[in-house]
């Protein structure tokens, strides 16, 4: 067992002596200089969006909102209960001995 730790030591200390003698190591020293450039370059350059496709977006947006208002007026218009107590009334969706507005008293089936 001591030829073992004498091997063990002896090879801690070639690679404890491999490290010996290194020095840092040190960036060029324009490195800062060359990152500055392209980070000022990357900014230079300006996007351009074709013509056709602000169009195409700004066209979407009004046929977008133009949908919408149709559909909130056309669900103010068909929200009175009338109407949809004669629908629930013709498809049956409550027995006919119960009222639309009372509170169902039965099991829901």
């Amino acid at each position: 067992m001591k030829r073992m730790d004498r091997s063990k030591e002896q090879w801690q200390k070639e690679v404890m002596g491999s490290v010996e003698g290194l020095e840092r190591a040190e960036p060029n020293p324009f490195l800062f200089a060359k990152i500055q450039h392209r980070i000022q370059q990357a900014s230079a350059r300006v996007a351009y969006v074709p013509a056709r496709t602000v169009w195409l977006v700004a066209a979407s947006f009004a046929l977008l909102a133009l949908l919408n208002w149709r559909a909130f007026q056309s669900e103010s218009a068909t929200s009175s209960s009338d109407e949809l107590n004669s629908v629930a009334t013709d498809m049956q969706l409550f027995p006919p001995n119960i009222q639309p507005n009372s509170q169902w008293s039965g099991q829901n089936f």
